[in-house]
């Protein structure tokens, strides 16, 4: 049997479409984990940065000193100000930007073909 004589075969078994369907939901079900695992780190990241945001603007607003000293409540201000930016700038951003990216880019893979 030579090589064209199998894909006339194949092609009359299974039809391109049929294939190209199969391969796709073999590799969603072989990333499914991967992607969980990328939502749950955008959850997390972004519920960790509006929380530190939130305790920082707490602290700031006088309301962190009716529990700690307002040196104190300064300091915690600073602190969870600036780990919230960097939690949000380089960890929950770039993870939204490289979902949105490989979700973007798989549609126009399933549309292109």
């Amino acid at each position: 049997m030579d090589y064209d004589s199998a894909l006339r075969e194949r092609q009359a078994i299974f039809p391109p479409y049929e294939l190209l369907q199969l391969q796709n939901e073999a590799i969603f079900l072989l990333t499914y984990k991967k992607h969980v695992q990328m939502i749950r780190f955008i959850f997390i990241s972004g519920y960790l940065s509006l929380s530190l945001f939130a305790l920082g603007w707490v602290c700031h607003q006088g309301l962190g000193g009716l529990f700690v000293s307002r040196q104190l409540a300064t300091l915690i201000y600073g602190t969870c100000t600036l780990t919230s930016g960097t939690v949000f700038c380089f960890a929950f951003l770039p993870a939204l930007f490289l979902y949105g990216y490989k979700s973007f880019v798989s549609k126009l893979s399933q549309v292109s073909v």
